[in-house]
């Protein structure tokens, strides 16, 4: 029974560090949208012309990061998801 004990507290402590680094994600994210709405929210021959950038080019962007957010989001759900299935299933073997 210890066994399943250290693994929970390592899962647990696993669930932690992973909340961390998706929090840390997420801010960056933010920093990437709160930035592109500024450049969108400027005259076209402002910083965006300036940045080589189109309006077009900058929202692609935004939702490819949304995307791989999302992506990075749903996989950590599935390993979180998989390491308690093994857990279970080490409880139903005893």
């Amino acid at each position: 029974m210890e066994d399943i004990e250290i693994k929970i507290l390592n899962a647990i402590s696993e669930t932690t560090r992973i909340k961390e680094e998706l929090r840390e994600k997420h801010n960056k994210f933010n920093i990437t949208l709160t930035t592109a709405l500024r450049l969108l929210d400027r005259p076209a021959d402002s910083v965006l012309e300036g940045l080589g950038g189109q309006p077009e080019q900058i929202k692609a962007y935004v939702i490819r990061q949304a995307l791989e957010l999302a992506n990075e989001v749903a996989d950590v759900v599935l390993k979180i998801q998989t390491m308690l299935e093994r857990l279970h299933e080490e409880i139903r073997k005893q």
